[in-house]
Parts: structure tokens; sequence; C-alpha cells
């Protein structure tokens, strides 16, 4: 079926005879400006300038993202879901409306004028027209895209109007003309048109009036005298003898004030609102834009402003609307109508039965009123016709209980309110009520229970107010309970509300429930939706995506956005963002949840429950590993174990996994959730296997605390009873207490606990890396006299279980390890083999934090060997790795060092890499980082002679490696301190600080360093 839009008039789509329902002002707003384009490709910074222009929103290009999603799914709905748009392609940093696939009115229009008239294109023309263009979307209000259209409309009446009255038809232009002057009020060459159609057609008295309209304004408005055009044309009707009996028509009144209705003024006065309420708090901003929609009836519109307020079920849309009401009463004098349409709590208001009382409160006898919908719509359109009246529709189901209640007079003005969008109402200007600010919520608390109350316990406030989510429903109420119990305390109230299980039980008071207001809304929604609904309190995750819901459901991707889409219209479920891979998120309001997950114990059994879950739990797994294989960054091998795992289509995992990194970053919080919550409900072998699937992308970014409580979440899981799960969750601990610097006691614990569960499940792989991290930890830990081959010993048995079973991937772990520790022990050459094979190994892979360490490994020992060039080649390669993956630490660790050893050979840019460094641990913000960078600081001032700043910095690093045991970061930075005191001649402070130095190179094994140690201390003592 055909695609057709409308623009020559308010924006409309139709598909056959079907009209679409096009989404709020601004989804509609970006579809108007790309047909205004007209197959040309509009960048996304024109769209956020149309949408926000100087006031964009961070999230400005995501929202459009989801607009164009939206409107594709809209305008395109047998379009396979993930196969590329047609009609509205991406083209480089935009969007084009495609011609091919779609008819637009002012396409068409535009061809018409170009042929340059003719009365048949004149004709055709003028057809197209049904008012002024896309007038209802506010976002393009006074944009420079309509006032362009506007101009280009002009150059085409012009077109049309010379050839229509050289043909004798200038009546078929003059309505077009008359809605083209209202666009444009002081356009000369418009109004002079228009005059010589009023002429054509034998209107000469208001082609004088018309020109005497226009001179006045133009004088009023702008301070000019009429120009050479319109001069002429008021020559032409001054002088021309155009009138001829029966010809002149009789004046239409101005547009926008219909004549008033005799007898109007004897006829009662409504004034239904309810009342006012005193406390009412917030909502400013809301009330203000609102105040700009109705408007005055005495500004000269032509169309009734209608507003629609939405949003979730005790938001405050009825006291806002009532508040409202109150506030504008004097601008509609002739009553304020006010009517409850029972959208929720009770059987829908049927239309006729509210004409029917809308029309005796207006004096009209019961007796007359015609028992015809159509008919009382008729007769209620009439008698509101003229009169400046306030219509307030309140709780509104759905369009078609809401149309025959509008008004027909320009000079009336009506809000909506209701719990669903009403997308359907054209030209509506919509307000999606959000919850409260915390200062709003915190103003209403006052007035409810008094200043002095809350001033006296403001954390305990401020977390009541968080408990409630700050809707103004649930603040109201916990404001009641307080009031009513002056003893109670707001910490005791606070602590009640903590329990989210009985929270919605502590939010009632009276005949006000939380509760009981969505319940309303549930209540209304269909079996399939209230399903979706119930399932999406199942999870702890504070947004997903529409994946989600498609795997807690087990149905199609397709049918779960339906469902989606039925929630968010409802206001049970919002749009939140769009993510990293282009995917809207969305959320549910956390009361909002708590309430489905009550629904979902009472309504579905555990198994159905679990099943659910485990479904959602699975499909993380799934996608996690698919995409931690893809990244292939990871130091240590996957291990993965038995459970559920359910694949998505290829399609759309393709597309979600296209760039492992930002699916990652995109479902970082809710991985890190679903991990504990499984691994709480008992679910080890998911909760393992899901920490086990994250760790590649928390090294990437450095999130190892992040990645420290998950592990430890899923081992505790495991117990006993998941031997290998319990092991692998160890194993990765025991790496993470390695990063960014080994803490021995930590590692050695955890590599230990790791060892003797792989042995006991006979896992040679597992047992490979936790000798290998057992050895390091061991070294680290340093050694009393005879037991120094120890850890080197775990790791060379780790090199020959590799051999012998034929373990690639463990082949480089233990082989940097071995580097590493030799490096730190001074056997240099020995370290230099290691590693040169891991960084070999890597040339024709992909880089991984294995081989960055290798690298900045090699490049120190390089810098020991007096390679300095080997060396800073090796490092400045690992620094480009390290910045092209984004892996901030290490590229800490990179300029560190090529800071320090550059300062050391004298490179020229030393002092920038060093500055960098500390400019990058500052933004990190970690203890653990600023140590590292205060080190390298330090010996560029003990370079440079500033020796006391070289000794405070020396003296906070210490601190923080004594903290943490770190051995040879301890040794490497009292050596440095001695110098530091002895160039300030503290040489008692000196020496003690060189001999606690020589301790710890002696346990770690490094005798090259202990040697060192021992001439600096025999330069100071002779």
């Amino acid at each position: 079926m055909t695609l057709r839009i409308e623009i020559l008039g308010s924006l409309r789509a139709h598909r056959g005879q079907a009209e679409l329902d096009l989404g709020p002002a601004q989804q509609r707003s970006v579809l108007a400006v790309l047909a205004l384009a007209e197959g040309r490709c509009t960048p996304m910074s024109e769209l956020v300038d149309v949408l926000w222009g100087e006031r964009s929103p961070v999230t400005a290009v995501n929202v459009l993202h989801t607009y164009v999603k939206r409107l594709r799914r809209i305008l395109e709905p047998d379009r396979p879901s993930r196969v590329a748009s047609r009609l509205l392609p991406r083209v480089g940093d935009g969007y084009l409306l495609s011609t091919d696939e779609v008819e637009v009115d002012l396409w068409k229009f535009r061809a018409l004028a170009r042929q340059g008239g003719g009365h048949d294109a004149v004709r055709r023309a003028v057809a197209l027209w049904r008012g002024q263009p896309l007038a209802e979307l506010r976002p393009l209000a006074g944009h420079p895209l309509l006032a362009g259209l506007a101009q280009e409309l002009i150059v085409a009446l012009e077109t049309f109007a010379e050839s229509a009255v050289l043909n004798g038809h200038a009546v078929d232009v003059l309505p077009l003309a008359e809605e083209i002057g209202r666009m444009a009020p002081l356009d000369e060459r418009v109004h002079s048109v228009l005059i010589e159609l009023y002429l054509a057609t034998g209107r000469r008295a208001e082609a004088l009036m018309h020109y005497r309209d226009i001179s006045r304004r133009l004088d009023e408005e702008l301070g000019v005298r009429p120009g050479a055009q319109l001069s002429a044309a008021h020559e032409l009707a001054l002088h021309a003898d155009t009138l001829q009996p029966g010809k002149q028509q009789a004046a239409k009144p101005q547009a926008g004030r219909p004549p008033v209705a005799p007898g109007w003024g004897r006829l009662p006065v409504p004034a239904q609102l309810p009342p006012d309420i005193s406390d009412f708090s917030g909502r400013l901003g809301q009330l203000s834009a609102l105040s700009r929609i109705l408007g005055s009836p005495a500004d000269g519109r032509t169309a009734m402003p209608t507003a629609v307020v939405t949003g979730l079920g005790g938001v405050g849309k009825t006291t806002l609307a009532v508040h409202l009401g109150h506030l504008v009463r004097e601008n509609f004098p002739d009553g304020q109508l006010f009517v409850d349409l029972h959208g929720t709590d009770r059987p829908a208001a049927d239309p006729a039965a509210v004409l029917h009382r809308l029309l005796m409160s207006m004096g009209v006898n019961g007796a007359v009123i015609p028992k015809e919908l159509d008919d009382r719509v008729a007769l209620y359109r009439s008698r509101m016709a003229g009169r400046r009246v306030l219509l307030v529709l309140d709780n509104a189901v759905e369009e078609s209980q809401v149309r025959p209640l509008l008004p027909g007079a320009a000079t009336c003005a009506t809000v909506v309110t209701s719990r669903s969008r009403l997308m359907g109402l054209s030209g509506a200007h919509r307000l999606d009520l959000d919850v409260f600010t915390a200062d709003e919520a915190m103003d209403l608390l006052v007035h409810l229970i008094g200043e002095q109350r809350v001033r006296g316990e403001g954390d305990a406030a401020r977390a009541i107010l968080e408990a409630c989510g700050h809707i103004p429903l649930a603040v109201r109420v916990a404001g009641a309970r307080l009031a009513a119990q002056p003893q109670l305390s707001l910490e005791r109230f606070r602590r009640q509300l903590s329990n989210e299980r009985r929270r919605l039980d502590h939010l009632s008071a009276g005949d006000l429930a939380v509760r009981a207001t969505f319940g309303l809304s549930y209540d209304a929604l269909p079996p399939a939706v209230r399903r979706a609904f119930r399932v999406l309190g199942l999870l702890d995750v504070a947004d997903f995506a529409d994946w989600t819901l498609a795997a807690l459901l087990d149905e199609p991707q397709d049918q779960a956005e339906r469902l989606l889409d039925q929630l968010i219209d409802v206001q049970l479920v919002s749009v939140a963002d769009e993510d990293e891979t282009g995917e809207p998120r969305y959320r549910m309001h956390d009361l909002i949840k708590l309430y489905a997950a009550e629904r979902a114990a009472l309504e579905d059994d555990e198994a159905a429950r679990e099943e659910a879950r485990v479904r959602a739990y699975a499909t993380w797994l799934s996608l996690a590993e698919q995409a931690d294989t893809e990244l292939a960054y990871r130091t240590l091998p996957a291990l993965r174990g038995p459970a559920p795992r359910r694949r998505l289509p290829a399609e759309h995992t393709g597309l979600l996994l296209d760039d492992p990194v930002k699916w990652f970053q995109s479902e970082r919080a809710n991985l890190a959730v679903v991990i504990t919550q499984s691994a709480r409900e008992g679910r080890a072998d998911l909760a393992w296997n899901l920490a086990e699937a994250c760790v590649g992308f928390h090294e990437m970014r450095d999130l190892l605390e992040e990645s420290q409580a998950v592990h430890a979440a899923a081992m505790a899981a495991c117990g006993e009873d998941v031997p290998r799960g319990r092991a692998v969750m160890a194993r990765n601990l025991a790496y993470l207490f390695s990063v960014p610097m080994i803490q021995p006691i930590a590692m050695h614990e955890h590599a230990q606990i790791a060892l003797d569960l792989f042995r006991s499940v006979g896992d040679v792989r597992g047992e490979i890396h936790a000798l290998a991290m057992l050895g390091t930890a061991v070294l680290a830990e340093g050694h009393d006299e005879g037991h120094g081959e120890e850890g080197l010993e775990l790791m060379h048995l780790a090199q020959r279980l590799t051999r012998e079973h034929g373990h690639d991937a463990g082949f480089d772990f233990v082989h940097a390890g071995l580097g590493f520790s030799y490096r730190e022990r001074g056997e240099l050459e020995l370290a230099s083999a290691h590693l040169e094979q891991v960084v070999e190994r890597a040339r024709d892979r992909k880089v991984n934090r294995l081989h960055l360490t290798a690298l900045r490994s090699l490049g120190m020992v390089r810098h020991y060997q007096g390679r300095y060039d080997e060396s800073r080649e090796a490092l400045l390669q690992g620094l480009r790795l390290s910045r092209s993956l984004g892996v901030r630490l290490k590229e800490l660790l990179a300029l560190v060092v090529l800071g320090e050893s550059g300062v050391l050979t004298g490179q020229p840019d030393a002092d920038s890499f060093l500055d960098t460094a500390e400019e990058l641990g500052e933004e990190m913000a970690g203890e653990i980082t600023r140590a590292i960078v205060s080190r390298s600081l330090a010996t560029r001032d003990l370079v440079n002679g500033h020796f006391e700043q070289a000794r405070e910095r020396l003296l906070f690093s210490l601190r923080v490696f004594r903290e943490l045991g770190v051995l040879h970061l301890q040794a490497m930075v009292l050596k440095a301190l001695g110098i530091a005191h002895v160039m300030l001649g503290e040489n008692a402070q000196a020496l003690a600080a060189w001999e606690e130095a020589r301790g710890l190179y002696g346990r770690i094994g490094n005798r090259h360093e202990m040697g060192e140690i021992e001439t600096l201390v025999a330069g100071v003592t002779g």
C-alpha cells in the first residue's frame, strides 16, 4: 500500500486509508524536517538544532536515533527488524526521507509550481492545501525552516495567482492566498497578490479594507510605509471598476473570531473546576508551558488549543490540570467545564452521556437534547461557538472518547489528562509529566509536616523521598502518615520504607494508596501486556534493552517490542535513552517495579518466575561470552562450564555485538546486577560463568574493584558444591589482586585455593594458571634464607605442564609471569628471553592485556640493560596500542616508564610523558595510580634538584606500597628516598632507608640491586 505524508497543514501520514500514529511532537518534527528536505540528507546537527536549539541535552543524538527507529517501525511495519531501512536510511552523519518510497503533498505542490501554473495545476495544488503547514509542531515554531517554507509558498502563490487571474479562476486560489497571508502577516508580496485576487473576484471593498489593515500593521509593527508592489495593488483597487451588481461576496468574519451566538450572555456560566489545593508544589516550568499553549481567546488564533498531560499514575496530572485551570480561569469568563472520564477507576465514561451532562450544564433543556452522538456533538459545538470556555477532560482512556468532546471554537481551550499518550489527537500539544525533582519533593514534604521537623532530620527526609521515587502521590502519602503521627521520627519511617517488600504497604494513608493507583493502570491492560509487565519486575536491573523482555517472555523480538510500546503508552515503562549499540533502553520506576514484582508473586508460580529469570540470565551469558571471544583482550584464557545459554537469532546478535566493547559498556551495570542476583538466587552456574565472561572487558576498562566484587559474589555462591566454578573464580581473583600491582597476600590466598580445587577436579589448564600465579605471589612476598627458589619452582612446573599438555593458551601467561619475576630479581637475560617469546607470538594476534604487559616489562628490561632505543621502541608501541584500545591503566603505566626512563637518559619529551601521566592519574582518582605516578615524578625532581619535593612524593608512594605489601616497589622507593635524604643532608635517614631497601631486595632475590645499595651506603659512610 502507498505511504503518503502530508505537511501542508498538520503533519499526517497514511498507509492506504489508515492514518498512522506518528508519536510525540519531537518525533513528528524529525519526520517533518526530513520531508521538507525532499530526499536530501539532513545532518544530525541540524536535527538537534531544530528540536533543542542551543539547549540541546548531552543525550540529544541518542534520542534522535530513538525517534528515527520508532518512525521506521511506524512507517515500515513490514520491514524485518534487522533489515536496513530504505525509507529512512542513515546517510553519513544524518538521515533522509527517500523520494522513491513515499508520496509527500509538499513535493507534489513544488512540482506543480515548477510547471508554471495552468488551471489544472492550480486546481490540483490548491486541493493539496489543508491549512498552515506544521503549525501544531511547537519544536518548529519560529524556526528558519518554516520561514523558508513560507517564502517558498509565497513564490508558488505568485505563480498560481497570475495564472488563475489570467484564466478567470481567481476564486480557486483565494482561500490559499488568505491562508498564506495569515502565515506571513507582514509580507507585502502576499498581500499584494491577495488584493489583486479580491479585485479579480469582484470584492473591491475587501481589497481596500485589506490594504488599510496591512498598512496599519506595517506602521505599528515595523514603522514603515507600504512599498511599491503593495502601493501598486492599492492604486489598482482605487481605480479599477471591478464591482458588478451581485458579484461582491459578503465579508467573512475574521479568522479565529466567530460571531457571538445570540443570547449567549443569558445562558448559565458553569464553574465546575474542583477546589485547588493549598499546598501545590513545584511544576513551575510545566505551568508556564501549559499557560502559553492555552493562551488567551483574545489573541486572534484560528484553532482551539488542546493540551494533553500524560504521565504514570500518581505523578500529579489531575492536580496540575486543576491548578492550571484556576490560574487561567480569568481568560475563560464564559465557563470552566470539568469532566472525569473514569479512565481507570471504573467503566470509562461514554461520550454521549458526557455530552448530555455538558449540554444541560450550559442551559439546554434535557428534553431537546438529541439521542444520536453525532447530533449531540453538533449541538454542543454550536453552543460553544463564540464562547470563551475552558474544558478539562480528566483521566481519559483513548482518543475516541475525547474527540467528540472537543469544542470546535478557537475561543475555547481544552486540557486532557491521561495515562495514555493519546497520540491520535491531531494538533494536540503533549506534556509528559515526570516525577518531582528532589527540590520539588522536599518542598511538598515541608508543606505537609513542617520545616522544623524536616530540618531536624534532613538526611532521613531525603532518604524517604528517594524511597518514594519522588512520585508526588507517594510523597503526599508519606507526608500524610508523618503528619498523622508526630511522634514517629523520620529515621524510623525511613527504616520502614527501606524494606522493599513492605514499602508499598507503608505508602498508604486513608484513601491515598500508591499500590491502588498503579493497580488501576495494570487492571486495564490486556493479559499479554500484563504478563510482560509482571516479568519486568523479576529483574533488579535499572534499565534494559528490548531483547531482555523477549527473553523473559520467550517471545520473538517483534512481539516484545509491541508489548513494550503498549507499556510505554500507559506510562508503566519509559524510554530511558539509546545505548552504545544504538538500541533504545527502557526503564521502570522503582515503585512500579516493586508493584510488578508483587503482581508476579501473586499471579505466577515460582517455577514460571524462575524460568523467566533463567532465560534472561542465559541470554546475557550467551551474549557476554560471544562478546568476550570477539574482544579477545583477556589475560587469562577463558574457562567455561555448564550453564543454560540462550542464543538470540544470529542476525540480531551480529548487530548487537558488531562492536563488543560498546555492547559491554551498554550492559555493564546490568551484568554486575545479574551476577549478584543469580548468585543470591542459588544459580551459581550462571553467576560464575557470567563473571568469567566479563573479565576481559573489566581488564580493558580497568574495572578492577567491580570485577573483584562480582567474582567474590559468584565464588561465595559456588560454595563447596560447585568446585570448578569456585576454582575459576579464585583463579580470576588471584589475577585481579595482581593488577595494577601485585598484592601478594591476597594473590597467594586465592591462587592456592584455585590450585587445590583445579587439582581436585582434574583441570590441568586451570592448574597451570594457578601455579603461575602462586609462584608470582610467593616471589613477590619475599623469602627467608634457603627458600628463595620456591616461587620459581612453581612457575617452572606450570611451564612444564604447558609443554606436556600442549596448552597453547597458557603459554603466554606462564612466560609473561616468568619474565616479570626474573625482571624483579634483576636476572635481565632470562627475563628478556621469556618476554620476547610473548611479544613475538602476539604479532599476528589481537592485542590483549598480556601483550601490553610484556611490552612494558620488555621496555623496562631493555632500559636496565642500557639498550635505550629498543626500550623506547617497545614502550612507545605499548603506549600506542593502549591508547587505541582505550585502556587507561596500561596507558598510564607506559607513560610513567617512558617519562622516567626519558628523564634518566635525557629525552626531550620526557616531561611531556610525565605531565600527561600526572593528569591521567588525577582523572583515574585512585590512590594506587597516584602512588605510581608520584614515584616517577620524584625521579624527575631528583634529576632537577627539587629534593624536598622528591622526598614528599616518595614518602606518599612508600605509604601506599607498604599498605599493599608490594616489596619490589617499596625497595625502589626506599632506594630513591635515600638519595633525596643525602641531597638534603639527612644522612642518617638515608642509611636507614637503604638498609630497609637492601633487606627487601634480599627477600626478592635481586642481588644486583643489593650491590647497588651497598655502593650507595659506602659513598656516604666512606
